[in-house]
């Protein structure tokens, strides 16, 4: 099982769409996420892998940090 909760979102001035939050897979812990979308809506498969990057996080910043950066 896969879920996401999305933290925040922000559109880039290319009309981009960056949704930063959480992701897991089979209750495995939280990663951070960060996932790039076009105009269209569809995935950005020029950013990360697949639209979609897994950043580790350092310190105490968490994933809604990353998206007022």
């Amino acid at each position: 099982m896969y879920s996401e909760e999305i933290l925040k979102i922000r559109l880039q001035l290319d009309g981009s769409i960056v949704a930063v939050g959480y992701a897991s897979a089979n209750g495995v812990t939280n990663h951070a996420a960060v996932a790039r979308h076009l105009p269209d809506g569809s995935l950005d498969v020029s950013f990360g892998q697949d639209g979609k990057v897994f950043p580790a996080l350092s310190g105490i910043c968490r994933p809604g940090c990353m998206a007022s950066k």
